[in-house]
């Protein structure tokens, strides 16, 4: 089990020394792994309408089984997870990909293989994100785990007020709340992104992996008080600067149930 340490963490653009574990896109090279910054994220959020006939558990083991496949030999393939959430009738999934064209080819993608499955009848659309990621920090390990990498995400998102955006949240989370939430105990990823959603338009999209739901859990009402400017971040710089301008829309957890990379 990878736990992270704050020693010596830097952002993960920094890591040079990755090796390949599995390499299914040709476009994917090694030096390429985990190195997020810039590239695109979509995100898939479905409800899962009736849990004791399809369950969440049984929604991610199918595009784990039937999409995974198909979006790994996509052009610009980074990363592919699933993550059944705390709640039994929502199941979450992310792509990572190089450009903006081929996160939506994913995101598309994903959409078809639903429709083309059992799935078009078991879940519908909740919130999906498509966007650019802003920043990313993670533990050095990470690209080098299997895919049943395990461990818990801590998922956020923020809807800025009339005159603010997404992008001024990212870089204010990342100023303030990165360089507490990387020295967290089971620690192994941050990021953030600037993204576009159906549902609430532009948002701030934020991810966390941690060893434990608890610490997940404990991930996501830090970042709460980072905004508020209390318990821990009272006083400390950015925090209390967004409590005006940054609505939260979305917070959960979810249990990482497959994590593939392109290293």
């Amino acid at each position: 089990e990878m736990l992270a340490l704050a020693v010596g963490l830097v952002p993960a653009q920094d890591f040079p020394d990755r090796q390949i574990l599995f390499s299914v896109n040709p476009t994917c090279a090694a030096d390429d792994a985990c190195r997020w910054r810039n590239h695109h994220i979509v995100t898939r959020l479905w409800t899962v309408n009736d849990p004791e006939a399809y369950s969440a558990q049984q929604v991610s083991d199918k595009f784990e089984s039937g999409f995974g496949p198909k979006v790994k030999m996509l052009d610009g393939f980074e990363a592919y997870m699933g993550a059944p959430t705390n709640e039994p009738h929502k199941v979450f999934f992310t792509n990572i990909m190089d450009s903006k064209e081929e996160a939506a080819a994913a995101q598309a993608g994903a959409k078809d293989f639903m429709q083309s499955t059992d799935l078009s009848s078991a879940i519908t659309e909740h919130i999906f994100t498509e966007g650019k990621i802003g920043f990313e920090y993670a533990v050095k390990d990470l690209c080098h785990a299997k895919p049943d990498l395990g461990g818990a995400l801590s998922l956020r998102l923020w809807q800025p007020k009339e005159g603010f955006d997404a992008a001024k949240i990212v870089e204010i989370f990342e100023l303030g709340f990165a360089p507490e939430v990387t020295k967290y105990s089971g620690f192994k990823l941050y990021l953030g992104a600037d993204q576009t959603s159906e549902t609430y338009g532009n948002v701030a999209f934020f991810m966390n992996i941690f060893a434990t739901e608890e610490q997940a859990a404990a991930a996501n009402e830090a970042a709460v008080a980072f905004v508020a400017g209390t318990g821990e971040f009272e006083g400390k710089p950015y925090a209390g600067d967004l409590e005006r301008v940054a609505t939260l829309v979305d917070k959960r957890t979810a249990t990482v149930d497959f994590f593939f990379t392109c290293s």
